[in-house]
């Protein structure tokens, strides 16, 4: 009996890519068809706005480390995003955190998210 290999094709960088981003200050873009995973080089500076553009229904985009004492917003779209908190946890800007979306409605003018927040120790067994 013989097999035959076929090649299907590959996942799109939206899936399987990482982004580093280092504008830690203002309203940043966040383009998720470059990538779902998100690593910020240090704490934000200031007020600080993830702005996500690009995404697509079904996604599911972490971000992290993010901290810095200051005001965190989420955003999307060009109309009225929605984020709904999945978890009772917010944002702890004293301390490491991952923030986890996924787009439930793509929608170029008014996209639903769901997200949750979480708090975390960095180590051999952290992130």
């Amino acid at each position: 009996m013989s097999t035959t290999k076929v090649k299907i094709g590959l996942l799109e960088d939206r899936l399987t890519e990482a982004v580093a981003i280092s504008t830690l200050t203002g309203t940043v873009n966040f383009d998720c068809e470059s990538g779902s995973v998100f690593k910020l080089s240090g704490d934000i500076t200031a007020a600080y706005t993830i702005k996500l553009i690009n995404y697509a229904k079904g996604q599911v985009i972490s971000i992290y480390p993010v901290s810095g004492d200051f005001a965190l917003n989420l955003d999307a779209g060009t109309g009225t995003s929605v984020f709904y908190k999945l978890a009772e946890a917010d944002y702890d800007g004293t301390a490491d955190n991952v923030i986890q979306i996924e787009c439930v409605d793509d929608d170029a003018a008014d996209p639903v998210f769901f997200y949750s927040i979480a708090t975390y120790a960095s180590g051999k067994t952290g992130i």
